[in-house]
């Protein structure tokens, strides 16, 4: 711009300061977040204040770039953008994660992703249900409860939640949780972020498949039904068949070491009492 015999050159514009959050230890990985959306930021620091960590070990970058505020148009809550369909890109080192209203970019060698999506935690729920399989080296993950002794597993619905606030302080989470096994065939569960958790883990004593039913009844399954039926509650790790092998491995060696039990069970406190008498005892 030129004022009289005077050159004005606009300044050349600033890039947003990028801001950190964590280290946060969710199983295996300690993830770092990092984003010039100091409210994004900010919602983190209120969900994961619990798993906040002193370790560095085994750490992950997630870099975030917010794209809107607004929940996406035709979403009735941020909860309906759970359901949203998921594309799957195999990349180089990674994959790409797409839905209508996220995309994300993850590299695995040097342990960073780059996800674009609105400002809301649900960007990152989603991404994290594909990436913390494929970062879990020495487990699997469940779609699971995890509660004092036991993962108790199920689709939704199957009545994880109702059974977590039955046990009250014995529950860890339930929505989510990693499993692993040792060379002794003793297996620890722990609890991941998501809806109602808190950080921990528990040796496993028995594992349950849950269904809703008028009274409480316990039976044990075959190590055959109980891979076939556990199979489709695991967040299998995506077009990384290395992590596929190990997560077959893991699961296979839970069903022949600890005790899988079909638990119908009706919807009343005394549901705890009875595992504890009759599973945890």
């Amino acid at each position: 711009m030129r004022h009289g015999s005077l050159v004005l050159t606009p300044p050349p514009l600033r890039k947003a300061a990028r801001l950190r959050s964590g280290p946060y230890r969710f199983g295996e990985t300690s993830f770092i977040f990092e984003s010039s959306d100091n409210t994004w930021l900010g919602y983190l620091d209120k969900r994961y204040d619990t798993f906040r960590s002193t370790s560095s070990q085994n750490t992950f970058t997630l870099d975030f770039e917010s794209t809107t505020d607004r929940i996406p148009e035709g979403m009735t809550s941020p909860l309906a953008t759970h359901v949203e369909a998921h594309e799957i890109e195999p990349r180089r080192n990674g994959f790409l994660v797409r839905t209508a209203t996220v995309s994300a970019t993850v590299d695995l060698e040097a342990r960073r992703a780059t996800l674009q999506g609105p400002r809301a935690a649900y960007p990152l729920d989603n991404l994290l249900r594909y990436l913390l399989p494929a970062l879990s080296e020495q487990g699997v993950l469940f779609h699971s409860a995890a509660l004092e002794g036991v993962i108790a597993c199920g689709p939704s619905g199957a009545g994880k939640s109702t059974l977590a606030s039955f046990a009250g302080k014995r529950a860890l989470c339930d929505e989510l949780c990693a499993v692993r096994g040792n060379a002794e065939g003793h297996y620890r569960a722990t609890s991941l972020p998501y809806w109602q958790a808190r950080p921990g883990s528990t040796k496993l004593q028995a594992v349950l498949l849950l269904r809703h039913a008028t009274r409480h009844r316990l039976r044990r399954v075959s190590t055959s039904e109980a891979l076939r039926r556990l199979s489709t509650e695991i967040l299998w790790p995506v077009e990384i068949s290395s992590a596929m092998e190990r997560a077959l491995d893991q699961i296979s060696g839970l069903v022949q070491s600890v005790p899988v039990f079909e638990l119908a069970f009706a919807n009343d406190p005394s549901a705890w009492d009875f595992i504890e008498e009759h599973v945890l005892s």
